[in-house]
């Protein structure tokens, strides 16, 4: 499935649906690419909570571009992330976003398992 939003008016309201839509035991590839959204923290708690329950789940693109997604929304996304055992790649970008340095560094380190 792949799903980019440019320079959309998209709010964490819409984020929460858009993310609880991705949800599906089969999703087995993902590339999410939001740019210049209005998707914050609560959109991340809820990618995190979806992508958690998609068990298939082989590939992840993400890519969060020029939005105030901060460091709790980025932890959350990469916990779902580090907890399915069926991934084999992931892509996940935070650019122009609240992320900080200290916070990908951590979120690195979580994704960083044995595979």
């Amino acid at each position: 499935a792949q799903l980019v939003l440019y320079n959309a008016k998209l709010t964490d309201v819409g984020g929460r649906a858009l993310t609880a839509g991705i949800v599906s035991p089969s999703l087995q590839d993902l590339d999410l690419r939001l740019h210049q959204t209005d998707v914050s923290d609560a959109t991340g708690f809820a990618l995190g909570a979806s992508l958690i329950r998609c068990v298939k789940l082989v590939k992840v693109f993400l890519t969060f571009a020029v939005c105030p997604m901060g460091d709790e929304g980025a932890v959350a996304i990469a916990s779902s992330l580090a907890e399915n055992p069926s991934l084999r790649e992931i892509s996940l970008f935070f650019m122009g976003s609240q992320v900080s340095g200290e916070c990908l560094r951590a979120v690195d380190q979580m994704l960083r398992r044995p595979w």
